[in-house]
């Protein structure tokens, strides 16, 4: 067996887990499956709880969101780790080609209140890190696998299944 070089960075962490939103349905148990995830994490791998943010219910607004985000962009070096967490809703819009998270106070049908997946993948691509893990448990719209097509058929994502 190899051993492989340990590496010098961090592990970094940012969850975000919405189950209650001001404007749409709850999205049960959002809030346990991310604080399941991260005691796993803290507990069997390398993240701290000083490396570790979690943005829960209603703390999880866009500008809260982009504020973290922004401060890790400062804080990560090229060598450290980001995990990136989502559990909550997500909607997509095929006029736009575009999908997003939905943040807690997020108004339905007002898109300009959502995260575009777009602005966090260019927001992500700021970093100087290049090990970067966005793991989400919400529609994440094939856009991002597949070239845009009139013809595709996209998920439904307002019936609460995601």
């Amino acid at each position: 067996m190899k051993n492989h070089p340990q590496s010098t960075g961090q592990n970094y962490l940012m969850a975000i887990a919405i189950e209650e939103y001001a404007h749409f349905p709850n999205a049960p148990m959002a809030v346990q499956k991310v604080e399941n995830l991260v005691k796993t994490l803290q507990t069997k791998y390398r993240f701290t709880s000083e490396h570790t943010t979690i943005l829960s219910n209603e703390a999880a607004t866009l500008e809260n969101i982009f504020q973290e985000l922004e401060t890790l962009i400062n804080k990560l070096g090229a060598e450290d780790r980001l995990l990136l967490v989502f559990s909550g809703w997500s909607d997509s819009k095929k006029l736009f080609n575009q999908s997003y998270w939905i943040p807690a106070n997020a108004q339905e049908g007002k898109t300009h209140q959502y995260l575009a997946t777009s602005e966090l993948i260019s927001t992500l691509q700021s970093f100087k890190s290049k090990q970067i893990l966005v793991l989400s448990d919400a529609t994440f719209f094939p856009i991002f696998y597949e070239p845009f097509n009139q013809e595709t058929s996209y998920p439904d994502t307002t019936n609460g299944t995601t």
